[in-house]
Parts: structure tokens; sequence; C-alpha cells
């Protein structure tokens, strides 16, 4: 009996000594690849921003503008990260633009950055590989505006529905309810007002 115990005993630990290096393993794994993701995340979020911010401000005359902008927006929300952008880096990295291979620019323009940065690694050092290498892509397409011509409320450029009485609650000397005090003033689109107004200069 005493032989059966001692047996089951010793396959135990054999089985602890195989199993308890495999878990550690895994641990390392799993912390060095999770740091990754939530660095790749990061900088993922932080080029959506970017790209957003560039391709609101772009102008095929003034590229060196929108790519700064892309930079600042780039460094403003990577939550301190060291990235790049750099095809010293990465030969994918940089900030692309993408034309319709017709040359038809009302189709639109697409506007790409590519980033990406090194994490260090802990567990995965001991074998050698001292960081993990992450990259990421976004994406945005500039198309010009158009005037709509539809009738429903998302064919207007600018929607005013106060009535004078209603208005002049609120501010006794505009008796309109769309009122622009500037001059030169372009809207490009329709207004729907429930009472007449100026005409623009």
């Amino acid at each position: 009996m005493m032989k059966k115990k001692n047996g089951q005993r010793g396959a135990f630990l054999v089985l602890a000594a195989v199993i308890i290096p495999f878990i550690f393993i895994c641990a390392g794994f799993a912390a060095d690849f999770g740091k990754a993701w939530a660095v790749r995340a990061k900088l993922q979020n932080a080029a959506d921003a970017a790209v957003l911010a560039g391709a609101y401000q772009y102008s095929s005359n003034d590229q060196g503008n929108v790519e700064k902008l892309i930079r600042t927006y780039l460094s403003q929300n990577s939550g301190g990260l060291t990235y790049s952008y750099d095809k010293n880096r990465d030969q994918r990295n940089g900030i692309f633009y993408r034309e319709p291979k017709d040359g038809d620019q009302s189709k639109g323009i697409l506007l790409t950055l590519h980033a990406s940065a090194e994490v260090p690694t802990s567990f995965l050092a001991m074998f050698d590989v001292n960081t993990l290498h992450v990259g990421v892509y976004s994406t945005a397409k500039i198309v010009k505006s158009t005037p709509s011509n539809s009738d429903d409320v998302f064919g207007y450029a600018i929607m005013g529905t106060g009535t004078s009485d209603e208005i002049r609650r609120f501010n006794e000397w505009n008796r309109y309810s769309v009122q622009f005090s500037t001059n030169g003033t372009h809207i490009d689109g329709k207004i729907y007002a429930r009472e007449n107004f100026p005409e623009l200069q």
C-alpha cells in the first residue's frame, strides 16, 4: 500500500515539474503580447484621430500643413508612446495620398497614415527577443462636398425653426430665425427657415 502511494506521489511530482514551467512560459508570452496589443490599440486610436484631422484640413496645394497637423495630432493622442512614421524604421511607414486610377479627384482621395512602435519585452528577452514590432494603418476618404437637392432635413446646410415671438424671448433685437452678422457670407447648400430673412450679400 505504501509503495502505491509513493508511486502516485512520484508521478504527481513529475507531472508538476512538466506543467509548472509550461504555465510560466504561457504567462510570460501573455504578458508581453498583451502589452504589445495595448500599445497597438493606443497607437491605432492616435492614428485615427490624426488622419481625421488631416483629412478635415486637406488641401492639395498645402500638403505640408496637412502632414504637420497629422504629426501634431498623432503626438497629442499617443499618450507618450515612442512611435515612428519614418521609413527608416519600417518601409511601410509614412503618409500617403492615393487618387483614383482615372485621375478623377471628384471620386475622392484616400489619405493614409502608417505608424509603428517597438514594444520592449520582459519574458521574451530571455529568448533574445527584446522588442515586439507593432504597426497600424489609418485611412480617411476625402470627398469634395456637393450641395444636396433633397427636400428632407439632410438636404439643408442650415436649419432655422424659431418664430419671431419665440426668438424675442431670448434675444429681442433678433427677429429672424437665421441671421448672419458678417459680410461676404457664403453658404454651400440650402437654408430652411420658418420666416423670411434678408437676402445674403
